[in-house]
C-alpha cells in the first residue's frame, strides 16, 4: 500500500485537512481575544460567540457554493483540481493576514468564508482521489482509517 505516493498522499492529505480547521478556530479565537484589551469586545465570551456567529454566517454563505464544487470535482481530473485547491486556501490565508483590521469587516467575512470554501475544495479533491484513483482493497483500508480519523 504504501509503495504508491499517491495512497500516502491521500491518507497525509486526510489528516492535514482533519488539523485545518482546528488550527484556524483556534487562531481565529486567539486573534479575536485580542480585541478585548482593546474595549472591542467586553470580554472573551463575546469574541467567541462573535466567532461562532461569524463562522456560521460564512457557512451559509459558503453553502451556495458546495453543489458547484461538487460538480466540478465530477467533471475536472483531481490531478488538476489539487494543485488549484492546495493554491486557493493561502490567497485567503494571505487576505486574513493583511488585510482583516476589525472583527466585522466585510475583509474579514469573506477571507473566512473563503477559508471554508477551500476546506471544503480539499476535502473534495482528497476524496475524489480516494474514490476513483485507489483499487478497492486498498480503498477498503483507507475508508477504516478515515472513520477513525472522524
Amino acid at each position: 500500500m504504501l509503495s504508491d505516493v499517491k495512497y500516502v498522499y491521500c491518507l497525509v492529505a486526510y489528516f492535514a485537512l482533519g488539523t485545518l480547521f482546528t488550527a484556524t478556530s483556534l487562531y481565529l479565537i486567539l486573534w479575536l481575544t485580542s480585541f478585548v484589551d482593546s474595549g472591542y469586545f467586553e470580554d472573551a465570551a463575546a469574541s467567541k460567540k462573535f466567532l461562532s456567529n461569524l463562522s456560521l454566517f460564512s457557512m451559509i454563505a459558503a453553502s451556495g457554493f458546495f453543489p458547484l464544487f461538487g460538480f466540478i470535482a465530477d467533471k475536472v481530473s483531481a490531478h488538476i483540481l489539487s494543485p488549484i485547491s492546495i493554491a486557493v486556501r493561502p490567497i485567503f490565508v494571505l487576505m486574513f493576514i493583511y488585510l482583516a483590521e476589525l472583527p466585522d469587516s466585510w475583509i474579514t467575512f469573506m477571507a473566512i468564508m473563503g477559508m471554508t470554501l477551500s476546506t471544503f475544495l480539499q476535502s473534495l479533491v482528497v476524496h475524489k482521489l480516494f474514490l476513483y484513483e485507489l483499487p478497492k482493497d486498498v480503498r477498503g483500508a483507507m475508508l477504516g482509517l478515515f472513520s477513525l480519523a472522524g
